[in-house]
C-alpha cells in the first residue's frame, strides 16, 4: 500500500500533525510519502513538490526550503485581497482554489493507492487536477475549514458555508458574486467528480463538514490526531524551573500558539482572567510562561511574563509542559489543538472555552475546565482550580492516562491504515 500526503509544510499545526500521521504509518509498515511546499531537515521521506518549468525552490536564512508555488500562491492570496479594503480584523488567511505546482509530473503523486490531503491551499488546483485525483480514493484530513469554505480557514461564526458563501463578512464584502461565492462554486465542480472520504481530527469538525454544502454529501470519519508519548511526558517540574529561573514557590501559568496575538487564540482572554485573579488577592504568586511568535510584545500583567519564544524541538516543548501547574487555551474556534494533547500527556491540566474540539479533549473538573467562549471570569475560576488544592500527582496521572489511552501515534496510524485498507477493497470491488 502506498500512501502519499500533501501538506503545504510537515512542521506547524496542520503540518505537525500531518507528519506525525505519516511517521506513524512508517512504523506499521506503510509505504509513505509525504509532499511539502516548505521543507526543513533531512528526512527522505518528506519531499519537496517542484516548481512550474522547472523553477528552482528558495532557501531563507531559518533553514527553511520554499517551493515555488508556495511564494506564487502567498502573492495571489495577498493581491486577491485589495478589492476587499473593510475586511474583518477576525481574517486570518483567504485562500484561493488553485495552484501553480504540476502534480501530474510528480512520480510518486502518479504511484500513490491512496492521497491523502491535509492543509492544501496552494498545493491543489481544483480547477486541473480533478482528473488526477479522482483516479484513486482520495482521503481528505481537514485540519480547519477551508475544505468547504469559499476561502476562508476559520468562519468566526459565520455560516454561509451551509449553502454557498458570497457576500463574505470577513473580506467585508455585500457582494454575493464575490470571491468567496467563486471560489466556492470552484470546489463544488472539483468534488463532484472525487471518490472522497473525509477524516475529521474533532467531533465539531466532522459535524461541520457534513452540515456543508461541499462536504455533506461524502462519508465523514472522525481520527483524533495521535502524538509521541514518548516524547511527550512529564519531566521533573523542578529542574525546568530552576533552569528557567522560575521563582521558588510561584505557580506557572502556560500559554502558546504559532501566533500569539492571533485573535482567535485569545490571548486577550487569558490577560484579562490574571487581572482579576490579581485583583482579587487569592491567588499564589503566578508566572506567566508563553512560547509562540511573539511580534515583539509580550502581555502587561500584574505577574512576571516568562517569553519562551517560537519552539520547535518537541522535548523542548515537552519540558514546559511539564513545568506548568495549568496550560491555559482560550481559543474562539479550534479543531483539536495539538497542545491540548501535549500537556495532557505531560500530566498536565488545560483550562479553555468549551468550543470546537477542546471539550473532545478535556473532562471538566477532572482533566481542566471548561467555561463558556470569552467568559475570562470563568477562565480564572479555572485557573484557580488549577492552583488551588490538594490535586497533587493524581490529576497529572488522570492527565497522562487520558492521553495514552485515546491518543497514542500508534492508535491513529492503526485507524488509518484500516480506512485505506477498506477503501481500496471498495474500489476493487466496483471494478470487479
Amino acid at each position: 500500500m502506498k500512501v502519499v500526503h500533501l501538506c503545504m509544510q510537515h512542521y506547524g499545526g496542520a503540518g505537525t500533525s500531518a507528519q506525525r500521521l505519516h511517521a506513524g504509518l512508517l512504523a506499521e509498515g506503510v509505504d509513505s510519502t509525504m509532499l511539502v511546499l516548505k521543507r526543513r531537515g533531512d528526512d527522505a521521506s518528506i519531499r519537496l513538490l517542484p516548481g512550474p518549468g522547472g523553477q528552482a525552490p528558495a532557501a531563507t536564512p531559518g533553514g527553511e526550503t520554499i517551493a515555488p508555488g508556495w511564494t506564487a500562491a502567498s502573492r495571489r492570496w495577498q493581491e486577491l485581497l485589495g478589492p476587499y479594503p473593510n475586511r474583518s480584523a477576525d481574517l486570518e488567511l483567504f485562500s484561493d482554489p488553485w495552484a501553480d505546482t504540476p502534480l501530474d509530473a510528480v512520480a510518486a503523486v502518479g504511484e500513490a493507492d491512496v492521497l491523502n490531503l491535509h492543509w492544501v491551499a496552494g498545493m491543489v488546483d481544483f480547477a486541473r487536477d480533478v482528473p488526477l485525483l479522482a483516479s484513486r480514493p482520495v482521503v481528505w484530513t481537514l485540519h480547519d475549514m477551508n475544505p468547504f469554505t469559499g476561502g476562508c480557514h476559520y468562519s468566526v461564526g459565520c455560516q454561509r458555508w451551509r449553502e454557498a458563501c458570497g457576500a463574505c463578512p470577513l473580506l467585508g464584502s455585500a457582494d454575493e458574486a464575490d470571491a468567496s461565492r467563486r471560489f466556492f462554486e470552484t470546489r463544488r465542480a472539483a468534488y463532484a467528480g472525487l471518490d472522497l472520504t473525509v477524516v475529521t481530527p474533532s467531533r465539531w469538525l466532522g459535524d461541520c463538514a457534513g452540515a456543508s454544502a461541499l462536504l455533506g454529501r461524502f462519508p465523514v470519519r472522525v481520527i483524533p490526531y495521535g502524538l509521541p508519548v514518548d516524547v511527550f511526558r512529564p519531566y521533573s517540574r523542578e529542574a525546568v524551573r530552576r533552569e528557567l529561573g522560575v521563582p521558588e514557590g510561584a505557580r506557572v501559568v502556560l500559554f502558546g500558539a504559532a501566533g500569539v496575538h492571533n485573535r482567535r487564540k485569545g490571548l486577550r482572554f487569558l490577560v484579562r482572567a490574571l487581572e482579576l485573579l490579581a485583583a482579587d488577592g487569592r491567588t499564589p504568586p503566578v508566572v506567566l510562561a508563553m512560547f509562540g511568535e511573539f511580534g515583539g510584545q509580550a502581555p502587561r500583567l500584574p505577574f512576571p511574563v516568562l517569553p519562551a519564544g517560537y519552539v520547535t524541538d518537541e522535548t523542548q516543548l515537552a519540558l514546559l509542559y511539564s513545568m506548568a501547574d495549568v496550560y491555559v487555551l482560550p481559543s474562539l474556534e479550534d479543531n483539536l489543538p495539538n497542545v491540548v494533547l501535549e500537556a495532557l500527556a505531560c500530566g498536565t491540566p488545560v483550562v479553555g472555552f468549551d468550543t470546537g474540539g477542546i471539550p473532545d479533549m478535556v473532562e471538566h473538573k477532572r482533566t481542566g475546565w471548561l467555561v463558556p467562549p470569552g467568559d475570562a471570569a470563568g477562565l480564572a475560576d479555572g485557573i484557580r482550580w488549577a492552583l488551588g488544592g490538594p490535586a497533587g500527582p493524581g490529576r497529572a496521572r488522570l492527565c497522562r492516562s487520558v492521553a495514552l489511552e485515546r491518543y497514542p501515534l500508534a492508535a491513529q496510524a492503526r485507524a488509518y491504515v484500516n480506512l485505506y485498507a477498506e477503501l481500496l477493497a471498495r474500489r476493487a470491488g466496483r471494478r470487479g
